[in-house]
């Protein structure tokens, strides 16, 4: 799953409570000196949170199984054992290879039991935190997309009916309604003949009708192929019109400005407007 350079800086920032925690131990608790905290603070927290980019894709690669739960529980029981492990021997290494450069002796990293027990558990909830995370941001994202999925069905939900325009095989079919959402997520029926112009904008298309617009997830020329040509026309490679829909057109340029019963300007392309020149008699 990629990620976003959003979530990148959210997680640096929620390592900053565990940071001023650790420093607050030190200075309050220990009563070490806040410059000399800041090394040993920087020591503790920098391996937990480069092993944490290890969880994360570790949680990217096994994702949430709801029938396989006992499993689930139990490998992310052993991966946070073997993330403390990783983190207390990273970290008392570097400890002890700071003493090694500020004293000029070697000792060997050890913990004492009780540093032990704390660590143990503050072990695990970290990765408890960083694992729970992730399957959240997992899981808004499938919510969101599933969404989405939901947004362009409706979207895209019409209702052909049979074309009154002659065909080999009957069989062609023209759009006469359909069903959009609005600027407050009501889905709104709309009747074909009722909308004025259809405007491309990437994948998007706004739907103008009784003075609104409406943005559907459906291309211009998806449309284009859904509606009757003798009464939509594409004037442009952004634009289709309803011909129903048309006051009058003047010529700028060598191309026709189409004026629409909503007051709306289009500019139609050279071909454009050799097609509506076409149906002048």
């Amino acid at each position: 799953m990629q990620r976003t350079f959003r979530f990148w800086l959210v997680y640096g920032i929620a390592w900053l409570p565990f940071v001023a925690s650790y420093l607050i131990l030190l200075v309050i608790h220990l009563g070490q000196p806040l410059v000399e905290s800041i090394r040993p603070t920087i020591i503790a927290s920098a391996p937990a949170a480069l092993l944490g980019l290890g969880v994360i894709a570790i949680c990217d690669r096994f994702g949430w199984h709801s029938q396989r739960r006992i499993g689930f529980f139990a490998a992310h029981f052993s991966l946070a054992g073997i993330y403390f492990l990783l983190w207390m021997g990273s970290a008392e290494s570097l400890f002890a290879l700071d003493r090694k450069i500020e004293r000029g002796t070697w000792t060997d990293p050890r913990l004492s039991e009780s540093s032990f027990e704390v660590s143990f558990l503050t072990g695990f909830l970290i990765y408890a935190a960083i694992a729970g995370a992730v399957y959240a941001v997992q899981t808004t994202e499938k919510l969101r997309a599933e969404q989405m999925r939901i947004a362009e069905l409706e979207n895209g939900r019409v209702e052909p009916q049979p074309s009154h325009s002659s065909s080999n095989d009957g069989s062609t079919r023209w759009i006469t309604r359909l069903f959009v959402k609005d600027s407050q997520g009501r889905i709104v029926h709309l009747r074909v003949s009722d909308i004025v112009r259809f405007v491309g904008a990437d994948d998007y298309v706004e739907v103008f009708a009784n003075n609104t617009p409406y943005l559907v997830k459906l291309t211009l020329s998806e449309f284009e192929r859904r509606l009757d040509p003798q009464h939509f026309r594409r004037i442009h490679r952004s634009a289709i019109i309803n011909l129903d829909r048309l006051i009058s057109c003047r010529e700028v340029d060598r191309r026709l400005v189409v004026k629409l019963s909503d007051g709306s300007e289009v500019t139609a392309s050279r071909s454009g407007s050799q097609s509506l020149r076409e149906l002048v008699v």
